[in-house]
């Protein structure tokens, strides 16, 4: 798994992540989302190359969505796989997650 910043997507600070997202990955990408959090007030993560989700990695969404609500941010989830859906969806997050399937749609 990896997260990246695209600097092209203005005002939204658009985190890439890829791979899996679970324990091995899970502390690194909360990092970077935490520190794209701070620096921005609305933040995105495109999963749409993330291939696998645990519950480690929905812990980190969890804790970033908390961290940008308690700065009156946004914190938003792009177009995830079909697997991660309903991973997101069997655990209760899609429905408190804004979820985009494209960046042209973030605003």
């Amino acid at each position: 798994m990896t997260g990246k910043a695209n600097p092209d997507a203005k005002p939204w600070k658009v985190m890439t992540a890829s791979g899996r997202m679970d324990a091995l990955a899970g502390a690194e990408l909360e990092k970077t989302c935490h520190e794209a959090i701070q620096a921005h007030p609305q933040v995105a993560l495109d999963l749409r190359t993330v291939v696998y989700m645990s519950s480690a990695g929905l812990r980190v969404l969890l804790s970033s969505l908390k961290l940008a609500s308690s700065r009156n941010g946004k914190f938003v989830l792009i177009g995830p796989q079909e697997l991660v859906r309903e991973t997101l969806e069997m655990s209760g997050f899609s429905r408190i997650f804004q979820i985009v399937d494209d960046p042209s749609l973030l605003a």
